[in-house]
Protein backbone atom coordinates (compact mmCIF):
# COMPACT_ATOMS: atom_id res chain seq x y z
CA UNK A 1 0.00 0.00 0.00
CA UNK A 2 2.66 2.43 0.99
CA UNK A 3 4.19 1.87 -2.63
CA UNK A 4 1.14 3.06 -4.44
CA UNK A 5 0.80 5.71 -2.28
CA UNK A 6 4.46 6.85 -3.26
CA UNK A 7 3.72 6.14 -7.02
CA UNK A 8 0.23 8.07 -7.03
CA UNK A 9 2.13 11.27 -5.15
CA UNK A 10 4.69 10.96 -7.32
CA UNK A 11 2.31 11.09 -10.43
CA UNK A 12 0.62 13.07 -9.42
CA UNK A 13 3.27 15.72 -8.80
CA UNK A 14 4.59 15.15 -12.23
CA UNK A 15 0.62 15.81 -14.02
CA UNK A 16 1.03 19.33 -11.81
CA UNK A 17 3.95 19.95 -13.14
CA UNK A 18 3.36 19.23 -16.76
CA UNK A 19 0.24 21.33 -16.29
CA UNK A 20 1.94 23.95 -14.99
CA UNK A 21 4.86 24.04 -18.22
CA UNK A 22 1.57 23.77 -20.61
CA UNK A 23 -0.07 26.90 -19.27
CA UNK A 24 3.49 29.00 -18.41
CA UNK A 25 4.46 28.89 -22.37
CA UNK A 26 2.06 31.46 -23.62
CA UNK A 27 3.90 33.76 -21.58
CA UNK A 28 7.47 33.09 -23.00
CA UNK A 29 8.58 36.61 -24.57
CA UNK A 30 7.97 36.18 -28.20
CA UNK A 31 5.17 33.38 -27.77
CA UNK A 32 2.83 35.17 -26.00
CA UNK A 33 1.71 37.23 -29.28
CA UNK A 34 1.70 34.77 -31.34
CA UNK A 35 -0.17 32.44 -28.80
CA UNK A 36 -2.96 35.05 -27.53
CA UNK A 37 -6.00 33.62 -29.34
CA UNK A 38 -5.36 30.01 -27.50
CA UNK A 39 -7.95 29.00 -24.82
CA UNK A 40 -7.28 27.21 -21.66
CA UNK A 41 -9.22 24.50 -20.93
CA UNK A 42 -8.93 22.44 -17.21
CA UNK A 43 -11.86 19.88 -15.52
CA UNK A 44 -12.32 18.43 -12.52
CA UNK A 45 -14.19 15.19 -13.50
CA UNK A 46 -16.38 12.13 -11.49
CA UNK A 47 -16.16 9.34 -13.65
CA UNK A 48 -18.07 5.98 -14.37
CA UNK A 49 -17.13 3.02 -15.74
CA UNK A 50 -19.31 1.23 -18.50
CA UNK A 51 -19.12 -2.39 -17.05
CA UNK A 52 -19.78 -5.71 -19.13
CA UNK A 53 -21.36 -7.67 -16.54
CA UNK A 54 -21.91 -6.98 -12.40
CA UNK A 55 -20.20 -3.67 -11.21
CA UNK A 56 -18.36 -3.61 -7.76
CA UNK A 57 -16.17 -5.63 -5.09
CA UNK A 58 -18.25 -9.08 -5.78
CA UNK A 59 -14.95 -11.36 -5.80
CA UNK A 60 -12.35 -11.38 -3.39
CA UNK A 61 -9.45 -11.93 -6.20
CA UNK A 62 -5.54 -10.41 -6.17
CA UNK A 63 -4.69 -12.72 -8.91
CA UNK A 64 -3.32 -11.05 -12.67
CA UNK A 65 -5.89 -13.21 -14.19
CA UNK A 66 -9.03 -11.58 -12.39
CA UNK A 67 -7.52 -8.00 -13.00
CA UNK A 68 -7.17 -8.24 -16.95
CA UNK A 69 -10.76 -9.36 -16.57
CA UNK A 70 -11.80 -6.35 -14.74
CA UNK A 71 -9.93 -4.27 -17.11
CA UNK A 72 -11.58 -5.88 -20.28
CA UNK A 73 -15.07 -5.86 -18.69
CA UNK A 74 -14.66 -2.05 -17.31
CA UNK A 75 -15.04 -3.23 -13.83
CA UNK A 76 -13.01 -0.21 -12.62
CA UNK A 77 -13.84 2.10 -9.63
CA UNK A 78 -15.79 5.18 -10.01
CA UNK A 79 -13.62 8.15 -9.58
CA UNK A 80 -12.32 11.44 -10.37
CA UNK A 81 -10.03 12.55 -13.55
CA UNK A 82 -8.46 15.81 -14.02
CA UNK A 83 -8.14 17.62 -17.91
CA UNK A 84 -6.07 20.22 -19.38
CA UNK A 85 -6.58 21.14 -22.81
CA UNK A 86 -5.41 23.88 -25.27
CA UNK A 87 -7.51 24.75 -28.18
CA UNK A 88 -8.46 27.67 -30.61
CA UNK A 89 -10.67 28.61 -33.50
CA UNK A 90 -9.05 27.43 -36.73
CA UNK A 91 -11.94 28.78 -39.13
CA UNK A 92 -14.88 30.90 -38.23
CA UNK A 93 -18.13 31.84 -39.98
CA UNK A 94 -20.38 34.01 -38.54
CA UNK A 95 -22.06 32.14 -35.26
CA UNK A 96 -20.12 28.77 -36.50
CA UNK A 97 -16.76 28.26 -35.14
CA UNK A 98 -14.28 25.03 -35.90
CA UNK A 99 -11.85 24.19 -33.44
CA UNK A 100 -8.56 22.32 -32.74
CA UNK A 101 -6.32 21.71 -30.15
CA UNK A 102 -4.68 19.19 -27.61
CA UNK A 103 -6.12 17.39 -24.23
CA UNK A 104 -4.34 15.92 -22.02
CA UNK A 105 -5.82 13.56 -18.84
CA UNK A 106 -5.28 11.48 -15.75
CA UNK A 107 -8.43 8.90 -14.47
CA UNK A 108 -7.53 7.45 -10.95
CA UNK A 109 -9.06 4.40 -10.41
CA UNK A 110 -8.77 0.41 -9.50
CA UNK A 111 -9.01 -2.78 -10.12
CA UNK A 112 -12.49 -3.91 -8.21
CA UNK A 113 -11.77 -7.33 -7.22
CA UNK A 114 -8.26 -6.97 -6.73
CA UNK A 115 -8.64 -3.60 -5.40
CA UNK A 116 -5.24 -2.76 -6.60
CA UNK A 117 -4.98 1.68 -7.41
CA UNK A 118 -3.52 2.33 -10.72
CA UNK A 119 -4.02 5.22 -12.96
CA UNK A 120 -4.76 6.19 -16.70
CA UNK A 121 -2.74 8.88 -18.78
CA UNK A 122 -3.95 10.40 -21.80
CA UNK A 123 -2.97 12.87 -25.43
CA UNK A 124 -5.24 13.51 -27.40
CA UNK A 125 -5.72 15.43 -30.99
CA UNK A 126 -9.11 17.45 -30.43
CA UNK A 127 -11.42 18.97 -32.35
CA UNK A 128 -14.98 20.32 -32.43
CA UNK A 129 -17.54 22.83 -33.74
CA UNK A 130 -19.11 25.60 -32.12
CA UNK A 131 -22.83 27.16 -32.48
CA UNK A 132 -23.84 30.85 -31.07
CA UNK A 133 -26.94 30.72 -30.09
CA UNK A 134 -27.43 34.03 -27.95
CA UNK A 135 -24.33 34.47 -25.01
CA UNK A 136 -24.14 30.70 -24.91
CA UNK A 137 -22.19 28.22 -27.01
CA UNK A 138 -23.58 25.49 -28.06
CA UNK A 139 -20.28 22.55 -28.44
CA UNK A 140 -19.93 19.30 -29.94
CA UNK A 141 -16.03 17.73 -29.30
CA UNK A 142 -14.14 14.51 -30.28
CA UNK A 143 -10.40 13.58 -29.71
CA UNK A 144 -8.31 10.36 -30.51
CA UNK A 145 -5.15 9.80 -29.30
CA UNK A 146 -3.11 7.81 -27.00
CA UNK A 147 -3.87 5.84 -23.20
CA UNK A 148 -0.91 3.53 -20.97
CA UNK A 149 -2.48 2.80 -17.64
CA UNK A 150 0.70 2.58 -15.88
CA UNK A 151 3.05 -0.56 -15.09
CA UNK A 152 -0.96 -2.18 -16.87
CA UNK A 153 -0.93 -2.17 -20.46
CA UNK A 154 -2.21 0.70 -23.40
CA UNK A 155 -3.87 1.31 -26.46
CA UNK A 156 -6.03 3.83 -28.26
CA UNK A 157 -8.69 6.48 -26.58
CA UNK A 158 -11.04 8.68 -27.91
CA UNK A 159 -14.16 10.24 -26.98
CA UNK A 160 -17.33 11.98 -27.94
CA UNK A 161 -18.69 14.74 -25.80
CA UNK A 162 -21.56 17.82 -26.46
CA UNK A 163 -22.24 20.43 -24.42
CA UNK A 164 -22.52 24.29 -23.66
CA UNK A 165 -20.56 26.89 -22.71
CA UNK A 166 -21.74 29.95 -20.33
CA UNK A 167 -19.52 33.52 -20.76
CA UNK A 168 -18.54 34.32 -16.65
CA UNK A 169 -16.59 37.33 -18.40
CA UNK A 170 -14.83 38.18 -20.98
CA UNK A 171 -11.85 36.82 -19.89
CA UNK A 172 -13.57 33.37 -18.63
CA UNK A 173 -16.51 30.98 -19.45
CA UNK A 174 -17.59 27.74 -17.65
CA UNK A 175 -18.05 24.99 -19.86
CA UNK A 176 -20.70 21.84 -18.96
CA UNK A 177 -20.39 18.70 -21.35
CA UNK A 178 -21.71 15.19 -21.18
CA UNK A 179 -18.78 12.75 -22.39
CA UNK A 180 -18.20 9.05 -23.61
CA UNK A 181 -15.19 7.80 -24.05
CA UNK A 182 -12.85 4.86 -24.52
CA UNK A 183 -9.85 4.03 -22.90
CA UNK A 184 -8.26 1.30 -25.01
CA UNK A 185 -10.92 -0.69 -24.23
CA UNK A 186 -13.22 -0.08 -21.09
CA UNK A 187 -15.44 2.94 -21.89
CA UNK A 188 -16.64 5.72 -19.02
CA UNK A 189 -19.16 8.56 -19.22
CA UNK A 190 -18.98 11.59 -17.22
CA UNK A 191 -20.62 15.07 -16.76
CA UNK A 192 -17.78 17.30 -16.47
CA UNK A 193 -17.77 21.26 -15.39
CA UNK A 194 -14.53 23.13 -16.99
CA UNK A 195 -13.36 26.53 -16.84
CA UNK A 196 -11.98 28.10 -20.00
CA UNK A 197 -9.59 30.72 -20.18
CA UNK A 198 -10.12 32.87 -22.83
CA UNK A 199 -7.57 35.39 -24.83
CA UNK A 200 -4.87 37.68 -23.28
CA UNK A 201 -5.88 41.21 -23.05
CA UNK A 202 -9.41 40.60 -21.35
CA UNK A 203 -10.07 42.35 -18.50
CA UNK A 204 -9.89 40.72 -15.06
CA UNK A 205 -13.25 39.25 -13.60
CA UNK A 206 -15.20 41.22 -10.78
CA UNK A 207 -14.95 37.69 -8.97
CA UNK A 208 -12.17 35.29 -9.40
CA UNK A 209 -12.68 31.70 -9.76
CA UNK A 210 -10.18 28.80 -8.80
CA UNK A 211 -9.72 25.70 -9.65
CA UNK A 212 -7.28 23.25 -8.18
CA UNK A 213 -6.93 19.50 -8.19
CA UNK A 214 -4.35 17.37 -6.19
CA UNK A 215 -3.86 14.87 -3.24
CA UNK A 216 -4.86 14.66 0.36
CA UNK A 217 -2.55 12.56 3.36
CA UNK A 218 -4.71 11.67 5.94
CA UNK A 219 -2.63 12.21 9.28
CA UNK A 220 0.44 13.77 8.05
CA UNK A 221 0.94 16.53 9.89
CA UNK A 222 -1.64 16.87 12.64
CA UNK A 223 -4.63 14.67 13.43
CA UNK A 224 -5.13 10.94 13.40
CA UNK A 225 -5.00 8.75 9.99
CA UNK A 226 -8.27 6.79 10.72
CA UNK A 227 -6.50 4.17 8.13
CA UNK A 228 -7.35 6.29 5.67
CA UNK A 229 -4.73 6.18 2.31
CA UNK A 230 -3.83 9.04 0.18
CA UNK A 231 -6.99 10.20 -1.85
CA UNK A 232 -7.36 12.40 -4.90
CA UNK A 233 -9.14 15.53 -4.58
CA UNK A 234 -10.62 17.91 -6.71
CA UNK A 235 -11.71 21.57 -5.20
CA UNK A 236 -12.88 24.90 -6.77
CA UNK A 237 -13.76 28.55 -5.46
CA UNK A 238 -14.49 31.98 -6.02
CA UNK A 239 -13.51 34.80 -4.44
CA UNK A 240 -13.98 38.56 -3.53
CA UNK A 241 -11.62 41.24 -3.14
CA UNK A 242 -12.12 42.95 0.33
CA UNK A 243 -9.43 46.17 -0.45
CA UNK A 244 -5.76 45.03 -2.23
CA UNK A 245 -4.65 43.01 0.61
CA UNK A 246 -7.60 40.21 1.42
CA UNK A 247 -10.46 38.52 0.01
CA UNK A 248 -13.45 36.46 1.26
CA UNK A 249 -14.38 33.08 -0.54
CA UNK A 250 -16.57 29.92 -0.73
CA UNK A 251 -16.12 26.24 -2.62
CA UNK A 252 -16.58 22.72 -2.70
CA UNK A 253 -14.47 20.09 -2.38
CA UNK A 254 -14.80 16.18 -2.79
CA UNK A 255 -11.75 13.99 -1.95
CA UNK A 256 -11.80 9.83 -2.76
CA UNK A 257 -11.11 8.47 0.33
CA UNK A 258 -10.11 4.88 0.83
CA UNK A 259 -9.42 2.82 4.11
CA UNK A 260 -6.14 0.62 4.29
CA UNK A 261 -7.71 -1.80 6.44
CA UNK A 262 -9.03 -4.97 4.59
CA UNK A 263 -13.05 -5.84 5.66
CA UNK A 264 -15.93 -7.67 4.39
CA UNK A 265 -18.32 -6.38 1.88
CA UNK A 266 -21.54 -8.18 1.83
CA UNK A 267 -20.69 -11.57 1.97
CA UNK A 268 -17.24 -11.16 -0.17
CA UNK A 269 -14.13 -10.75 2.67
CA UNK A 270 -10.88 -8.65 1.64
CA UNK A 271 -12.75 -5.30 0.71
CA UNK A 272 -11.13 -2.05 0.90
CA UNK A 273 -13.93 0.22 1.49
CA UNK A 274 -14.46 3.92 -0.84
CA UNK A 275 -15.96 6.78 -0.55
CA UNK A 276 -16.03 10.02 -2.07
CA UNK A 277 -16.55 12.56 0.53
CA UNK A 278 -18.12 16.69 -1.04
CA UNK A 279 -17.39 19.60 1.41
CA UNK A 280 -18.59 23.14 0.84
CA UNK A 281 -16.20 25.62 2.47
CA UNK A 282 -15.73 29.75 3.18
CA UNK A 283 -12.31 31.16 3.96
CA UNK A 284 -10.32 34.46 4.46
CA UNK A 285 -7.46 34.66 2.49
CA UNK A 286 -4.53 37.51 2.85
CA UNK A 287 -1.62 38.31 0.53
CA UNK A 288 1.47 38.26 2.54
CA UNK A 289 3.98 39.40 -0.09
CA UNK A 290 4.34 40.44 -4.11
CA UNK A 291 7.07 40.05 -5.96
CA UNK A 292 7.09 40.83 -9.75
CA UNK A 293 4.29 38.06 -10.99
CA UNK A 294 4.88 36.17 -7.97
CA UNK A 295 2.33 36.22 -4.99
CA UNK A 296 2.33 34.34 -1.41
CA UNK A 297 -0.89 34.02 -0.04
CA UNK A 298 -2.23 32.98 3.37
CA UNK A 299 -5.47 31.98 4.95
CA UNK A 300 -8.28 29.72 7.25
CA UNK A 301 -11.32 29.26 7.72
CA UNK A 302 -13.96 26.83 7.68
CA UNK A 303 -15.30 23.44 6.46
CA UNK A 304 -18.35 20.61 6.32
CA UNK A 305 -18.33 17.64 5.21
CA UNK A 306 -20.62 14.94 4.24
CA UNK A 307 -18.53 12.03 6.28
CA UNK A 308 -21.52 9.81 6.36
CA UNK A 309 -20.93 5.61 6.00
CA UNK A 310 -22.66 2.02 6.33
CA UNK A 311 -19.88 0.69 6.31
CA UNK A 312 -16.46 1.02 8.06
CA UNK A 313 -14.54 3.52 6.20
CA UNK A 314 -12.58 4.65 9.18
CA UNK A 315 -11.19 2.41 11.81
CA UNK A 316 -9.00 3.24 14.96
CA UNK A 317 -6.48 1.22 15.73
CA UNK A 318 -8.03 -0.64 18.10
CA UNK A 319 -9.89 -1.94 14.62
CA UNK A 320 -13.11 -0.14 16.08
CA UNK A 321 -15.52 1.89 13.27
CA UNK A 322 -15.48 5.47 13.55
CA UNK A 323 -18.85 6.37 12.46
CA UNK A 324 -19.21 9.77 10.66
CA UNK A 325 -22.30 12.28 9.73
CA UNK A 326 -22.31 15.79 8.47
CA UNK A 327 -19.07 17.17 10.27
CA UNK A 328 -17.12 20.21 10.66
CA UNK A 329 -13.83 21.30 10.02
CA UNK A 330 -11.35 23.81 10.23
CA UNK A 331 -8.16 24.84 7.71
CA UNK A 332 -5.54 26.47 7.38
CA UNK A 333 -3.89 27.60 3.69
CA UNK A 334 -0.86 28.82 2.20
CA UNK A 335 -0.29 29.53 -1.15
CA UNK A 336 2.35 30.63 -3.94
CA UNK A 337 0.73 32.49 -7.00
CA UNK A 338 2.13 32.94 -10.40
CA UNK A 339 0.57 35.12 -13.01
CA UNK A 340 1.21 33.84 -16.18
CA UNK A 341 -1.06 35.28 -18.79
CA UNK A 342 -2.80 38.45 -17.58
CA UNK A 343 -6.04 37.33 -15.75
CA UNK A 344 -4.65 33.48 -15.62
CA UNK A 345 -2.51 32.30 -12.43
CA UNK A 346 -1.06 29.01 -11.89
CA UNK A 347 -0.73 28.39 -7.72
CA UNK A 348 0.51 25.71 -5.38
CA UNK A 349 -0.95 25.49 -2.44
CA UNK A 350 -0.34 23.23 0.95
CA UNK A 351 -3.61 23.25 3.14
CA UNK A 352 -4.34 21.83 7.01
CA UNK A 353 -7.61 20.61 7.66
CA UNK A 354 -8.82 18.92 10.78
CA UNK A 355 -11.92 17.27 12.06
CA UNK A 356 -12.61 17.48 15.43
CA UNK A 357 -15.31 15.34 16.15
CA UNK A 358 -13.45 12.66 14.23
CA UNK A 359 -10.12 13.55 15.33
CA UNK A 360 -9.06 13.35 11.59
CA UNK A 361 -6.23 15.99 9.89
CA UNK A 362 -5.05 15.94 6.40
CA UNK A 363 -2.36 17.38 4.83
CA UNK A 364 -4.07 18.25 1.35
CA UNK A 365 -1.43 19.57 -1.58
CA UNK A 366 -3.40 21.42 -4.71
CA UNK A 367 -2.26 22.18 -8.33
CA UNK A 368 -4.20 24.48 -9.93
CA UNK A 369 -5.25 27.42 -11.93
CA UNK A 370 -6.85 31.09 -10.21
CA UNK A 371 -8.78 33.58 -12.73
CA UNK A 372 -8.06 37.24 -11.36
CA UNK A 373 -6.25 40.38 -11.81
Amino acid sequence: MVGDQVRRVGWVALSGLVSAVALVVPARPGLSEELEHWRVVIAAVPIRWNTDGVHGHHLACRDRLCEAHDFSTGNLDNSFAYRLGLERDAWRLGRLAISGGLEVGMLFTEYNQSQRDFHISEALLVGGATAAVGPVDLILRGGIGGTYAHGERGGVARFLEGGAEFPLHEALGLRLTARVGSHAGPATKDFAFAFVAGKSGAEAPPVEFAWSGGLSLPGALHGKHRSLSTAPLVQVTAHWGLGTHDRIGVGVAATAHESGVRSDYGSVPDNERGKEIYEILCGWDRRLARRGVVELWGGAGLKVGAWGDQFPLMVDRGGNTVNGGIEGGVFAMLEGDVRVRDTLHVVLAGEQVYWPALEVGELRVRVGVRFAQ
